[in-house]
């Protein structure tokens, strides 16, 4: 009935799979969990392997990196069930209804949304303040402000899909790195005509990157988004409605001019205990306008 796909890469999943388990045993139901690793390193593969105890538990390795959008269509592929609900390697399940509440939705709807929630106190690292605060302060909405901005809203986290719809949308694979896989993908849902409903089924997001690698996350998801944009195969976003009003009031350079002046500030501010999410958007508009033509 159910496929739970993970992909993973340099990530320990033994209490993900342990807990999914745990909740589709009591559920009665035919169900699968494949987790399939990204060529992480030997120590990873060599830990995960332990979740092969469990019968209905398949885990796979590839030989080489292939990126987060073509390792979930090899799941997609693989997967033996109708339904398939993604989860990224990271997730904590919050409820012991995780499972039954998607399983209660089957019959209603096609395309099915859970969330993602961060903990509650920020942590002590400073360097990984900027994730923390970016995922509480823009990620982690409830269902009545995602239903509003499905698409908006739509990650891949933590979704439920009826496998048919993935045999005409697939997730692109021009995306190899960091970016906007997510938001093509719901684009290209959204396009051919099917809708995304947001239930509040989160999980908790168990890992946070320091600093340097959330602002090298953010420019190869601008590069994603430039090619999009630039190929006009990207719904139009806050962030682009912004791009492009700049390049209708011919404000591109005086802004990119200006902001470059101000960087040293913005990064400034963004490496602090107290990152500010109106500096990030002007961050990441300033790295997006440096490589717009």
């Amino acid at each position: 009935m159910i496929s739970v796909l993970i992909p993973v890469y340099n990530d320990h999943v033994q209490a993900l799979v342990f807990d999914l388990v745990s909740q589709l045993d009591k559920c009665n139901c035919p169900y699968e969990i494949r987790v399939l690793d990204d060529a992480s390193t030997h120590e990873y593969q060599k830990t995960n392997k332990a979740i092969l105890k469990y019968p209905q538990v398949v885990y796979n390795t590839l030989p080489k990196n292939v990126g987060r959008s073509a390792i979930r269509n090899i799941l997609i592929e693989e997967a033996k069930y109708e339904h398939l609900l993604f989860l990224d390697s990271d997730s904590e399940i919050q409820s012991d209804l995780f499972i039954q509440s998607y399983l209660s939705l089957i019959p209603n709807y096609f395309v099915v949304c859970g969330g993602r929630t961060y903990r509650e106190s920020a942590p002590e690292n400073i360097r990984h303040r900027l994730h923390y605060t970016y995922g509480r302060k823009k990620e982690s909405k409830p269902p009545v402000v995602r239903n509003r901005f499905p698409l908006r809203y739509f990650h891949t986290n933590n979704f439920l899909i009826k496998k048919q719809i993935t045999q005409q949308i697939l997730f692109p694979e021009m995306i190899a790195n960091y970016g906007y896989e997510d938001l093509v993908f719901g684009h290209s849902l959204i396009k051919a005509g099917w809708s995304v409903k947001h239930i509040d089924n989160p999980v908790l997001h168990n890992k946070l990157i320091d600093t340097d690698s959330f602002l090298k996350n953010t420019a190869q998801a601008n590069q994603n988004l430039l090619h999009f944009y630039t190929q006009n195969q990207i719904a139009e976003t806050p962030f682009l409605k912004v791009v492009n009003s700049l390049n209708k009031f011919k404000l591109v350079t005086p802004i990119r001019q200006m902001l470059k002046f101000f960087k040293p500030l913005l990064i400034r501010n963004l490496y602090s205990a107290h990152p500010k999410m109106c500096i990030l958007d002007l961050y990441k508009l300033s790295d997006f306008l440096n490589n717009l033509d």
